[in-house]
């Protein structure tokens, strides 16, 4: 598995049964990259943070995609839809854009930042 670069088995199962558990809380309730984005800066440390907040964007786009898909029988007010629609993409765009200047997004580095130890 050249093209995975240094990933481990053992990783690779952990983030995809988080992938899992967050597909199913964000298809009953929300939220589901709560869960799946820890995984992915846990499983990839060495990875850019950007690059993985762009995994997690990518598949949450898919996730969304596919249940506006399931959801899209039913009638919705589609003006107030549109608006909501573009608002969140750009505070989503604008979040993940910020990153990239920000370096302060792993889980140690932040729970040090939160604690105030360094």
């Amino acid at each position: 598995m050249d093209f995975l670069g240094n990933i481990s088995v053992s990783s690779m199962v952990f983030m995809a049964i988080a992938a899992l558990c967050a597909g199913l809380i964000d298809a009953i309730a929300g939220g589901g990259g709560l869960i799946q984005l820890p995984a992915l800066l846990i499983g990839l440390p060495q990875s850019p943070t950007v690059q993985v907040l762009g995994t997690n964007k990518l598949s949450s786009i898919f996730g969304t995609s596919a249940a506006a898909l399931m959801y899209g029988a039913f009638r919705h007010d589609w003006v107030h839809l549109r608006g909501a629609t573009r608002l969140a993409h750009s505070h989503s765009r604008d979040a993940s854009h910020s990153f990239y200047y920000v370096n302060c997004c792993r889980p140690l580095h932040m729970a040090q930042t939160s604690i105030g130890t360094f």
